[in-house]
């Protein structure tokens, strides 16, 4: 055995012992060996016996082949080498669900071109060749935004499958692009961490049985991204914007991928645009090369399309797409109206991911912070730990330096959300302190500012902003939020006027008798920081540190939208729960009970008190279809709910009216 193959058996020990959760001390027990001499061995400084190798195998439920084959395949950059969908399965056990994600999905990148062997002088355009394209952009795109911005529809993802699978049916499909097809197919189900295996397993096979050259290369590729994923600690998302082919695309590939460009210039000139979208994605750009900001609402855009949408002609759609670009790179609002979903009540008034959620108990409308689904691995409970003690740590320092008044009152709401323990924090409420910590920071990274706050306490705010950052992407709701809120991105010019429409409903649900006061809590949760950040913007002479802040802010109000919007869409849904549009409940003869809080169960209490929750309701419904309606002028995701609340409200006045005849 040379020296590289002694470093790579270490390797493959540790990152066996790191997958199953075993301690040097169990491991070594199994294997028959003192706990100093498994350390030597992974550390590559002691050359171990073949007995010893057979051990180490044994203890690893491998045999001596096996783990020499292995050696032997990961000599090349000393890692353990994954060389099979069970090799992936063990090393994405325990890993979080975002890895196996990101595998599937670049996985599926990469074999996307194989479908250029669809055949169209065979299958013919007519027969749904086409279609079936369009399916598989579609259900690519999705996979990818999920990998890239977190899960927000999975409804939307199984439609794209059924779509792409019932079309993978057509008359004269050749098995290679069917297996293409049968990887991204895959790719797009939001359980990636157990999905992945298929994803491979569908990809190779679309290689063809003379593929073994090109498997290897795949599999080196999945490598690469394996250890980018350890290597980033663990923030999955920020690598979808990498080289498909991190060494370099082989030559196999490229002439796949020149063959799959030739077939959709030769479907017509509008299919540009999608060789376009995939040479982008392939060569680790953003979506068609536009800025952060512009690949971000695109991505939205071509994510949330409903079916109608993508069931139409390639030529409308593309039409459709390439105006949707040209807008966005011209500055313009486009004249493509972004599709809702379906316009249905089970759509419109289902809660979003938000920083809080919102639902009726005992006929108030209340709400709670999102819950965390993070499990307590050690690697958590280390960053939450680390990010709290330095957090206390600047809070501190902040108040004996006499810092000012914004500053000390940022850090010590972020000590306050962070709890006791890391089952305390709440995503969204950490989002928002983060954000307000961040335009805090900016404030004084200036030549002008920095004399205002001593280094020792720039330097402490500079350490936690990256603490938090490595704490956000522990919790996969705030992947979820994050996406909802790129969906309803608010334009910078357009944050204020939005924001003084949402200030109508809160004004609105304060002197309801029907809202809670945890809901009243939550609709003011955003206010202190969006406060800041407009103190922060007043105070500045720097253009670029007032540049940053006011794009803060209009992060920090779209997330503040999204309570909004969850909040009427819950008022809606209550209102109609309780009966829609009953005139008997609305009749004057309950407006005596109007006024009266209730405080029981909606099902078996006296009609009487429910009709006073009935009307009391109904009014704030009236009185939230106006800042709604101004809503929707700004912020593309409130159209559907503005549109529902302004039915609503003509419902209840027409039958107001009918009562007065």
């Amino acid at each position: 055995m040379e020296n590289n193959d002694f470093n790579a058996l270490g390797n493959i020990i540790k990152s066996h012992r790191m997958t199953h959760r075993m301690g040097r001390v169990e491991f070594s027990n199994r294997a028959g060996i003192s706990q100093k001499t498994l350390a030597n061995i992974e550390n590559g400084l002691t050359r171990p016996r073949k007995e010893t190798i057979v051990r180490l195998a044994i203890a690893m439920g491998r045999n001596y082949s096996d783990l020499m084959d292995g050696i032997v395949a990961s000599r090349k950059d000393g890692r353990v080498s994954i060389t099979s969908e069970q090799d992936l399965v063990g090393l994405l056990s325990g890993k979080p669900q975002s890895w196996g994600q990101f595998i599937a999905v670049r996985t599926a990148l990469r074999v996307l071109p194989n479908v250029s062997h669809i055949g169209i002088s065979k299958v013919g355009k007519s027969s749904g060749a086409e279609k079936f394209l369009i399916a598989l952009f579609r259900s690519m795109h999705i996979a990818r935004f999920t990998a890239r911005y977190g899960n927000q529809n999975t409804q939307l993802a199984t439609r794209a499958r059924n779509s792409l699978d019932s079309l993978a049916s057509i008359k004269g499909l050749p098995r290679i692009a069917f297996e293409a097809g049968g990887a991204i197919f895959w790719a797009t189900r939001a359980r990636g961490q157990k999905t992945a295996p298929n994803t491979v397993d569908w990809a190779i096979r679309s290689l063809g049985e003379k593929g073994k050259r090109k498997a290897d290369d795949l599999w080196s590729a999945i490598n690469s991204d394996y250890f980018r994923l350890i290597e980033s600690d663990l923030i999955s998302r920020n690598l979808m914007s990498t080289k498909l082919w991190p060494d370099g695309q082989p030559l196999w590939f490229t002439d796949i991928w020149r063959s799959f460009q030739n077939m959709l210039h030769s479907l017509g000139p509008h299919w540009t645009i999608w060789a376009r979208l995939y040479e982008s994605w392939l060569n680790g750009n953003r979506s068609l090369g536009l800025s952060a900001d512009s690949a971000e609402i695109f991505d939205g855009f071509m994510y949330k399309q409903n079916d109608a949408w993508w069931e139409r002609s390639s030529v409308d759609i593309s039409s459709d797409v390439e105006l949707f670009v040209r807008g966005l790179m011209e500055g313009k609002e486009s004249t493509v109206t972004l599709s809702d979903d379906t316009y249905s009540d089970a759509t419109v008034l289902t809660q979003r991911p938000a920083p809080h959620q919102f639902g009726e108990r005992a006929g108030l409308i209340v709400a709670h912070p999102t819950i965390s689904r993070l499990g307590s691995s050690p690697i958590s409970q280390d960053i939450w730990r680390e990010t709290a003690e330095k957090a206390k740590r600047a809070a501190e320092r902040m108040r004996r330096t006499q810092a000012p008044a914004h500053v000390i009152e940022s850090v010590e709401r972020l000590v306050s959300s962070l709890g006791k323990k890391i089952e305390d924090v709440s995503p969204g409420i950490l989002l928002m302190r983060s954000r307000t910590i961040e335009a805090d920071l900016a404030t004084f990274d200036t030549e002008q500012a920095k004399d205002e706050l001593m280094t020792d306490a720039q330097s402490l705010l500079r350490d936690l902003a990256a603490s938090l950052e490595d704490l956000r992407a522990l919790f996969p709701e705030i992947i979820e939020i994050e996406a909802a809120r790129i969906a309803q991105k608010v334009a910078e010019g357009s944050a204020l006027p939005a924001y003084d429409n949402a200030k109508q409903v809160m004004n609105e649900a304060r002197v309801s008798e029907v809202v809670d006061k945890s809901a009243i809590d939550a609709l003011e949760a955003a206010l202190i920081d969006i406060a800041e950040i407009e103190l922060v913007i007043s105070e500045s002479s720097n253009d670029i540190v007032t540049a940053m802040a006011v794009k803060k802010r209009a992060d920090l109000i779209s997330l503040h939208l999204l309570d909004v919007r969850n909040f009427s869409a819950s008022v809606l849904k209550t209102f109609k729960h309780l009966g829609g549009g009953s005139k008997r409940i609305l009749s004057r003869g309950a407006a005596d009970v109007s006024k009266r809080a209730y405080k029981g169960a909606l099902d078996g209490v006296e009609e009487g008190t429910k009709a006073g929750v009935k009307i009391a309701l109904a009014a704030l419904v009236t009185s939230l279809a106006g800042p709604l309606a101004g809503l929707a002028v700004y912020v593309g995701s409130f159209v559907s709910l503005s549109r529902k609340a302004n039915e609503v409200a003509e419902k209840i006045e027409s039958e107001e009216q009918s009562l007065d005849v």
